[in-house]
């Protein structure tokens, strides 16, 4: 019995024989020692897979020679720890070879091992089994050429096929059947070429003719041949493969138009048509204005301007405005400025000008980027009108609220105004709903004029002559002004009798109809009355009610403020200017050293002028930042964007948001979203959602990748990266 493990080593097979292959046969079967293998029999190894007779007996009698001299073996080897180590550095460097010439095999390119013999690989490269690339090394792959050169059974019916022709062209040729040359084809053992390790994927992918496999890889008919009869050609199309590879811009604009294609700002293959290139046109040119005249000089295509005025009405990409003109406008606005639309219909009923809606509310509209009231009504239309509290909108100029006829509405109108000089009848009417003063005098005249006497409205009006119905309504008002509207509802709930509202009862407590107010006497005009609510005390509190929503008492704090007549302390509180009693001087100086300021600073807001150590006594008075923000408001000489935080900047151009976001994508390149909401929140203190950036952006023509969640300034930039 062998028991020391030095001379049970398999390994010991080596003494007996020339070579180590039989103990290297025995070691890869799972017998690492002499003793796993002692006592077998021959016809006991022979029941061993892949032994024959000769191995067998070999090991048999190699084993009773070692048998024999155990002793010998054991003075030799005994504790020589040198020799054993030699045997594990044998497995360790066969090991390392065999797992190196796998990783050939599988066709990767890899770095060659450090400790492994240089004598081995120059052995690998001698036998054609692989090819050195500097440090690294691949399989060796025989190149088309060199096999179609070579002398192989059935050469001249493969030959023909791959040059193109058919089985049955073939099968003529050769006086067989067309099922007998598929018979031989399939025969016929086509090694792994060099092109083929090259080319398989990118020909498994994509459907190239020949003339395209050519020019794209500077091959011969042969390499296209061999691989389309191992490989079935892909399904994309070629030109994705020329457009997202380092191919010339040449070369790329040769293949989308050989296909009638071309790559839109949307990132996708688009088919050229008028309609798709209208929106490309739009898109390039985003600041433009155009009409149907001038878009039909911008087309390469024969249409003419009613069709170009339906390409308007169907692009999702176009917003038209008065006189039938449009722009580049991206109408898959998001869910939430949906919403936002809806509330901005929750108005008394009646029939507004576009325009007053669009003034109301001013902020959301620049929010959404519209320009005007028609931009607003073409957009309700693309949404669609079942979404928002309206009837109808006619001529995309008047919105009708709980109204269907214009008649309804000017029958409630007479009711409402008897007594009251016809141009302050459209004056009201025009500061309530927007429509124009003298439009509305003039259908006064063409559909009532029996109810007009001495340019008055003179109809048959019940009027209270009950005086505790004045006493009651007197006793519901008592401030210096209200809307119309509200005074009207409340002459219609008064316990002792429901009246309309007319000049007459005004007459009665002491109030005047003035446009869409009701003034008290006390005030000659609505500029009096509303700076009286205002100044009269030292700090003034804004509650929103319908009277500070109007647009000219917003106006009028705007115009208080610009004199330093009142100056704002927080969200909805201002100071008069007689309580503080700043230096106008002091005030001007600081909207100058803004400007200084913002003359090397682009973009800039009060958080990032303090966080660029802008100083000033002004800011030493420690005022919150509203202050400081709306005395920047004021100057004609910046512009700004009205976020919660206003983004200035010294211009006369008008800004946006979009513009503000795209040039600090241009400065970045590239950037995840929200590496860019956390930069802007740090630099400008701006604290955005990732939705209303997200539509910005591309609403501006940003490069969006959604599995990356990153934003790119350029398309090639997009290219480059998710294509690399």
């Amino acid at each position: 019995m062998i028991t020391n493990e030095i001379s049970d080593s398999i390994y010991l097979l080596n003494n007996v024989f020339d070579s180590g292959s039989t103990s290297d046969f025995w070691a890869n079967k799972g017998y690492k020692t002499l003793s796993s293998l002692e006592g077998k029999t021959i016809e006991e190894l022979l029941e061993i897979p892949n032994v024959g007779l000769k191995k067998a007996q070999q090991t048999v009698d190699a084993i009773k020679s070692i048998l024999s001299d155990t002793c010998v073996l054991k003075m030799k080897y005994q504790n020589n720890q040198e020799a054993l180590e030699k045997v594990r550095e044998k497995q360790r460097k066969k090991k390392l070879e065999d797992e190196f010439l796998n990783s050939i095999d599988a066709g990767d390119i890899i770095d060659i091992p450090e400790n492994i013999s240089l004598d081995f690989i120059n052995q690998q490269v001698l036998e054609k089994k692989i090819v050195i690339i500097g440090t690294k090394a691949r399989r060796y792959y025989i190149s088309v050429s060199n096999f179609l050169n070579s002398d192989f059974k059935f050469k001249e019916v493969l030959l023909e096929k791959i040059a193109g022709k058919t089985l049955q062209e073939i099968g003529d040729n050769f006086q067989v059947s067309r099922e007998r040359v598929r018979q031989i084809l399939k025969k016929i053992n086509i090694p792994v070429t060099y092109e083929e390790y090259l080319y398989k994927d990118v020909f498994s992918e994509y459907d190239f003719t020949l003339e395209e496999f050519i020019e794209l890889f500077q091959v011969s008919n042969e390499v296209y041949g061999i691989l389309k009869e191992k490989f079935m050609l892909g399904t994309k199309s070629s030109y994705e493969y020329v457009w997202y590879n380092n191919f010339s811009q040449e070369l790329k604009d040769r293949y989308l138009d050989k296909n009638n294609l071309y790559y839109s700002f949307r990132n996708k293959f688009e088919k050229k048509s008028p309609s798709t290139m209208f929106n490309e046109i739009l898109f390039t040119n985003k600041e433009k204005i155009f009409t149907p005249t001038s878009m039909l000089q911008e087309l390469s295509y024969e249409t003419n301007e009613r069709n170009i005025q339906g390409y308007v009405s169907r692009s999702n990409y176009a917003i038209e405005s008065k006189n039938s003109q449009f722009r580049f406008y991206d109408n898959n606005i998001a869910i939430e400025d949906v919403e936002k639309l809806k509330r901005i219909f929750d108005l008394p009923f009646g029939i507004y000008h576009n325009k007053m809606i669009y003034d109301l509310n001013r902020v959301l509209m620049d929010d959404l980027e519209l320009l005007d009231g028609y931009e607003l009504a073409n957009l309700l239309k693309r949404i669609g009108y079942e979404y928002f509290s309206l009837n109808k909108i006619v001529r995309q100029a008047e919105f009708y609220i709980g109204y269907n006829d214009k008649h309804d509405f000017f029958d409630d109108i007479l009711l409402n105004y008897d007594g009251v000089e016809l141009e302050e009848v459209g004056m009201i009417v025009e500061g309530i709903y927007g429509i124009s003063s003298g439009n509305t005098i003039n259908y006064l005249w063409r559909e009532y004029s029996d109810f007009i006497y001495k340019n008055k409205i003179n109809i048959d009006v019940d009027k209270p002559s009950n005086e505790d119905f004045y006493c009651e309504l007197l006793e519901n008002l008592g401030d210096e002004i209200y809307m119309l509207e509200k005074v009207q509802e409340l002459t219609k709930k008064l316990t002792v009798g429901k009246y309309n509202l007319s000049q007459g009862i005004l007459n009665k407590i002491g109030y005047t109809m003035r446009q869409s107010y009701v003034v008290k006497n006390d005030f000659t005009n609505i500029t009096q009355a509303v700076d009286s609510i205002i100044l009269k005390n030292d700090f003034y509190e804004y509650h929103n009610t319908a009277v500070e929503k109007s647009q000219f008492f917003k106006n009028r704090l705007t115009r208080l403020q610009e004199e330093y007549k009142l100056f704002r302390i927080s969200k909805n509180k201002y100071v008069s200017g007689n309580r503080v009693k700043l230096d106008t001087e002091l005030l001007n100086d600081f909207i100058d050293e803004a400007i200084k300021f913002g003359n090397s600073n682009r973009w800039f807001t009060y958080y990032s002028m303090i966080s660029d150590g802008f100083s000033h006594e002004l800011i030493d008075l420690g005022f919150d930042d509203i202050f400081y923000e709306s005395l920047l408001k004021i100057t004609s000489k910046m512009k700004y964007i009205p976020t919660i935080h206003p983004v200035y900047m010294v211009t006369n151009e008008s800004l946006t948001l979009e513009k503000f976001l795209m040039e600090y994508l241009d400065k970045c390149v590239s950037i995840d979203v929200y590496d860019m909401l956390d930069d802007i929140k740090n630099i400008y203190g701006l604290d955005f959602s990732k939705d209303k950036v997200k539509w910005t952006l591309l609403n501006g023509g940003a490069n969006y990748s959604e599995p990356m969640n990153k934003f790119y300034s350029t398309k090639e930039q997009y290219l480059k990266e998710i294509y690399r």
